[in-house]
């Protein structure tokens, strides 16, 4: 076994790390030489210098004047990798290549272009090939590791997403080898890298393209949804935080995907709003919206049917497409119809037994899917089979609430916008006082609030000229959205005193 030693890091931050290279004083690169020889038959051996890294990250090593006996210079990439600062102590001992070869036969790299890039000039994915494996020839990669590549004026950042021998080995230890020239380089890009790196392949973002977190609430206010940016925000980072990472990084965490999500809360709070508008963000299938009433009205054996069938198209593009497969949501809104207690009842309750269990295997056989998505609403958790949401099933759970008023004002001005571009709000109407009135009230009731305020103006302007009406617009005013307030106010007590 190769002896090892210790050696204070200091850090690269110039152009040295862009060789990816370690950098070593006269006095100590002499333990480090290595005989590396092709698996190409009669290849001669070649003398190089490699060490590896706290037993994680094997590097090739070159003098530098500057480095002082006992220090080794790394850049910041490997520094993550090894999760080391500078200053601290690494062990380094000098590598030994395997018996059963060392040669990649595949390299597959996921590159984004670095902040602060000086242009933004498209490249061509075999042009950029090329240089990689000219600047890395005859350097060791390990899955998961970061290289940083300078070409054409710009500055990428390479992820190692595989990294697979010519002849394989098994073994638990990391996944690494030497790139060659025979080495077949696959580059992969986001879909937003697409165009500057020309011919690249592209995984799946899983929002659509064009869509940004930041501008997150304008996106909604575009789709006429006011008063749940927050809540949306959540939602997207809890239910979709593993697949907002590449693929490599979410293998590096070992990041297991949220298979299913329940929202509940009071009626009309958004449940089912919210559901069809994260749809609409994601880059994925047209979501299968399943109305849970719809199912249990079946015949017998037909609802089993139709919840295996939900999954068919998933399970599919899953065989032929494996990870490249697109997204599957499907939106079971009421659930708690197909979805209560088992063992509540016999009889015909017995058929909704059977739906419960048909709808638990088919939730199960996601375990081997990662293209699939669930997404249930109810007003009544307490009547769920507590089966459904355990983890793995439907394991995150997420209440909706009434609106706050910041929310209730959010609302408001979605509901009357077009109503303010067509300078039909009067300027007297203050939105703000209106949602300070309106505690209480869900996004539904809001939206009516305006509608009935509407009616009332129709109603003033027919009361004073019938014919005036179809003359001109009507024009909203603070009186129309009281009078509506004063109204919805006794239709919501009226509510409440029949519950």
């Amino acid at each position: 076994m190769a002896s090892s030693k210790q050696m204070k890091m200091i850090l690269l931050d110039d152009d040295r790390r862009y060789t990816n290279f370690a950098l070593m004083a006269a006095e100590d690169i002499h333990e480090y030489a290595v005989m590396i020889k092709s698996s190409r038959i009669f290849a001669r051996a070649k003398k190089l210098h490699m060490g590896t890294l706290n037993d994680m990250l094997v590097v090739s090593i070159r003098e530098d004047k500057s480095i002082e006996r006992g220090q080794l210079g790394l850049n910041a990439e490997s520094c993550k990798f090894l999760g080391i600062s500078a200053g601290d102590e690494v062990n380094i001992k000098v590598f030994v290549p395997p018996s059963k070869g060392l040669d990649l036969s595949l390299l597959r790299i996921e590159v984004d272009l670095r902040d602060g890039s000086s242009t933004h000039q498209p490249v061509l994915a075999s042009d950029f090939v090329r240089e990689f494996v000219k600047t890395f020839n005859k350097q060791i990669f390990t899955e998961f590791q970061s290289i940083l590549l300078r070409y054409g004026g710009n500055s990428y950042h390479c992820t190692v997403a595989d990294a697979s021998l010519a002849v394989e080995k098994n073994s638990p230890a990391p996944k690494r080898g030497m790139l060659r020239k025979s080495t077949k380089l696959i580059v992969e890009v986001s879909s937003s890298m697409s165009e500057q790196i020309n011919g690249a392949e592209i995984f799946k973002s899983i929002f659509r393209d064009g869509f940004d977190m930041k501008s997150l609430e304008q996106e909604l206010i575009s789709l006429n949804i006011g008063g749940m940016t927050s809540q949306i925000h959540d939602i997207i980072h809890l239910a979709f935080g593993s697949r907002m990472v590449s693929p490599a990084n979410a293998k590096r965490l070992n990041l297991k995907h949220i298979k299913g999500m329940l929202l509940y809360g009071p009626p009309g709070s958004g449940k089912t709003l919210i559901a069809r508008s994260i749809c609409k963000l994601l880059n994925a299938k047209e979501p299968l919206i399943v109305r849970g009433p719809e199912i249990t009205q079946e015949l017998y054996g037909a609802s089993e049917r139709h919840i295996r069938a939900l999954f068919d198209a998933a399970e599919k593009d899953e065989k032929q497409y494996g990870s490249k497969s697109d997204l599957h949501v499907i939106i079971f809104d009421e659930i708690d119809s197909i979805g209560k207690k088992r063992g509540a009842a016999a009889g015909s309750f017995q058929h909704d037994d059977k739906i419960v269990n048909q709808l638990l295997t088919m939730i199960d056989g996601t375990t081997e899917l990662n293209n699939i998505f669930i997404i249930a609403t109810t007003n009544r958790k307490d009547l769920l089979d507590e089966a459904l949401l355990r983890d793995g099933r439907i394991e995150l759970h997420i209440k909706i609430d009434y609106p706050d008023e910041q929310g209730r004002k959010q609302i408001l001005d979605v509901c009357t916008r077009k109503w303010r571009q067509a300078s039909l709000l009067d300027r007297d109407v203050d939105l703000q006082e209106i949602a300070r009135r309106t505690i209480g009230y869900s996004g539904a009731t809001l939206a009516s609030l305006v509608t009935l305020s509407h009616s009332y103006a129709n109603k003033e302007l027919v009361d004073l000229d019938p014919m005036r009406l179809v003359k001109k617009n009507v024009k909203l005013t603070m009186n129309h959205f009281l009078r509506a307030l004063e109204q919805s106010r006794v239709k919501l007590q009226e509510s409440k005193q029949l519950r």
